[in-house]
């Protein structure tokens, strides 16, 4: 009997693909560029969204799902359930009181899951070049801002550029450099890389979000650790944290000089906590007081019905209490697989963005979820590395921006 042939993923394959690939990505990196800039109110339709809407009609037109999802269909199967029960959850209760906050939170999350889907496309069938680059003009593009004196402090000192909220602006600048690195993966880090991380700690310190900061925490680990791989584990140990708490005080002294309405250093903000304060402002014992909605949600919407203006500042306890335990699983569990099945240092970077979350809503961000796709793209060329590094590398031409001319169909190996 004859052994079966393991599935070799598409990753760097598919030339039909390149020319729609190269346009969605373009799309998608102008996105990053421009998604900083916030001209309505949090929630609403903000100039970049309109970019996600062409790439996202780009694909439907152009593209095909099963060359989208080929390789992880369950991880997008799930995240597609997900978004599938939101709706219906949201749609249920609309009709219950009859608030629009339901209708929004739905359409948020099929935002969301298209932009998901053309990011795919686009990593996968295109230069992952235009993507690093989008990355890199955008944190440098952020950094100028900030340097001339442009942008807001409208949290003062914390300084939000042309965001709604510092908060905002941590988790964008940490889910770029997120991307930035995890998409390389294959590659050594360089010059380039270190610069991209250097100008997001910059602007993360200027907002002085401490969620972002332990997050950022998370990420220099992982960074430095695919920097020192062959080095000993104790010498890793105790070196990640060195040149982390060197860089933070580094960067809050001189993010203190540059700007003189920052009069405390953003470490200085930690001193501030006070748990149970924090965890009743941020809406983590909604899950204790209303027990009834654990197993199927209450709906993201009419916040007034808890006693409170506002939703519950976590990722982790939000989409508990919003879609209870079945719409958490849809959720988590291709979160807790995209973890397992990235390289050990690019767990670190993976938490990173997930660790910001636990203190923040971060799961209807469209940022957010572009940083999700880059995870499972990263997964998908590992397994294609692992499966047929010959045809990885002859292809390679398509995702890491060497010239190469494409093959004649038909012609041999």
């Amino acid at each position: 009997m004859r052994a079966r042939k393991p599935k070799i993923l598409p990753i760097y394959g598919a030339q039909k693909h390149y020319a729609s690939g190269i346009v969605i990505a373009l799309l998608c990196a102008s996105y990053m560029i421009f998604s900083q800039f916030y001209v309505s109110a949090s929630g609403g339709i903000q100039p970049a969204h309109y970019l996600i809407v062409s790439s996202s009609v780009l694909l439907l037109v152009f593209g095909k799902l099963r060359y989208v999802i080929d390789g992880y269909e369950r991880i997008i199967i799930l995240l597609l359930s997900f978004v599938a029960y939101t709706a219906l959850s949201n749609f249920y209760w609309y009709n219950q009181s009859g608030t629009e906050d339901f209708i929004l939170s739905a359409l948020y999350y099929l935002f969301d899951i298209l932009l998901l889907l053309s990011a795919l496309f686009a990593m996968r069938y295109s230069n992952r070049q235009i993507i690093f680059s989008g990355v890199d003009i955008a944190l440098i593009l952020s950094l100028f801002i900030y340097l001339i004196g442009m942008g807001r402090y409208d949290f003062p000192p914390r300084y939000n550029g042309y965001f709604n909220d510092p908060n905002q602006m941590g988790l964008w600048a940490l889910c770029l450099v997120a991307i930035r690195i995890i998409v390389q993966d294959a590659e050594k880090p360089n010059l380039r890389m270190d610069g991209a991380i250097g100008v997001a700690m910059m602007l993360v310190f200027a907002t002085e979000s401490r969620s972002a900061l332990i997050g950022l925490f998370f990420l220099c680990a992982g960074y430095i650790v695919k920097r020192v791989k062959g080095a000993h584990r104790l010498v890793q140990a105790l070196l990640i944290p060195a040149i982390f708490i060197g860089c933070a005080l580094m960067l809050t002294g001189g993010v203190a000089t540059w700007d003189d309405l920052n009069s405390q250093s953003a470490l200085q903000r930690f001193e501030e906590i006070n748990m149970e304060d924090d965890l009743t402002e941020r809406g983590w014992y909604r899950i204790i007081q209303y027990p009834e909605y654990i197993i199927f949600g209450g709906g993201q919407g009419d916040h007034f019905r808890f006693n409170s203006e506002v939703e519950i500042h976590s990722t982790w306890a939000g989409i508990l209490f919003y879609y209870g335990i079945v719409g958490s699983i849809f959720f988590f569990f291709p979160i807790i697989k995209i973890f397992f099945g990235l390289s050990f240092s690019n767990r670190f970077v993976f938490a990173a963005p997930l660790v910001y979350s636990l203190t923040t809503f971060s799961a209807r961000t469209p940022i957010f979820w572009f940083f999700i796709a880059a995870s499972i793209s990263a997964i998908a060329a590992q397994s294609s590395r692992r499966l047929n590094p010959t045809e990885t590398a002859r292809n390679s031409g398509i995702n890491s921006g060497t010239r190469r001319l494409p093959r004649a169909p038909g012609s041999g190996n």
